[in-house]
């Protein structure tokens, strides 16, 4: 496939971006502005690397079948009924080993609340299937998430009690959970993407392939705004919202006669 920005000047190809910007932004996702055009915008205005861009959590990214998987996955982790993926491999994490006052830990006794936090990977698609699916048939939340972020850190502080129950029995309740989206904004230059094209059926003088619907963008050419200081990668954090789908925060028991 031809890499039709390649010939451009770098100032050129970053006035294509921001139209491409302003297109995707044509596009609401229930009503709102998409994160895509959000955050390509904010590449184009940016000249700091090291800083970080915060942005309030639409409704799909909170309800995205994806985010909710891997929240699942975080409250078997505080539950300690999965183990917990750190750097240093998989161990067992939460609840159970702090009520056993096992090494590593800090002992509770249960009598009040604790804060734990953990964080671990949201990828939108699971598998090449799925990432064709949503570019091709996905709903436009779907397209969003995965053009905006993709794969990207949540991060989730939670605050838990514990009630005695019979035996060696604990009920564990979620009196609190936040839960945050973190990312970095930038491009693999290895890689390409097909996207709507902004200058389709344009008479400008400064339009890209006219003619043609759709753009194949090398994101070769992303870096050569960068290095032109037109734009630059930043950091992404989403603010805190609270998690009560009853699936994730919900009240559960635990077993402190376990082995771990």
């Amino acid at each position: 496939m031809t890499d039709h920005l390649a010939g451009l000047a770098p100032a050129r190809v970053a006035s294509w971006y921001r139209r491409l910007a302003d297109r995707i932004a044509r596009e609401t996702v229930n009503g709102q502005e998409p994160l895509a055009s959000v955050f390509l915008r904010h590449w184009l205005d940016n000249r700091d690397p090291q800083s970080t861009y915060r942005f309030s959590p639409p409704r799909h990214l909170q309800t995205s079948r994806y985010v909710l998987e891997v929240l699942r996955y975080q409250r078997a982790v505080f539950l300690t009924s999965q183990r917990a993926r750190t750097p240093r491999g998989e161990r067992w994490a939460g609840v159970i080993p702090r009520l056993q006052g096992l090494s590593g830990f800090q002992h509770w006794d249960g009598s009040r609340p604790i804060v734990m936090d953990y964080e671990s990977l949201v990828e939108i698609g699971n598998g090449i299937m799925d990432l064709v699916r949503i570019q091709t048939q996905g709903t436009a939340e779907e397209r969003d998430l995965l053009t905006a972020l993709r794969g990207f850190q949540m991060h989730s502080q939670v605050t838990v009690s514990c009630q005695s129950m019979a035996a060696s029995r604990r009920r564990i309740l979620f009196a609190s959970w936040q839960s945050q989206a973190i990312d970095r904004y930038d491009w693999d230059y290895s890689e390409h993407l097909t996207v709507p094209n902004p200058d389709f059926q344009s008479s400008s003088p400064d339009a890209v392939c006219p003619q043609d619907r759709t753009l194949t963008v090398y994101h070769s050419n992303a870096r050569r705004i960068e290095l032109a200081q037109l734009a630059a990668p930043f950091n992404v954090a989403s603010d805190f919202w609270a998690v009560t789908d009853p699936q994730v925060a919900g009240p559960a028991e635990v077993d402190l006669s376990r082995s771990l």
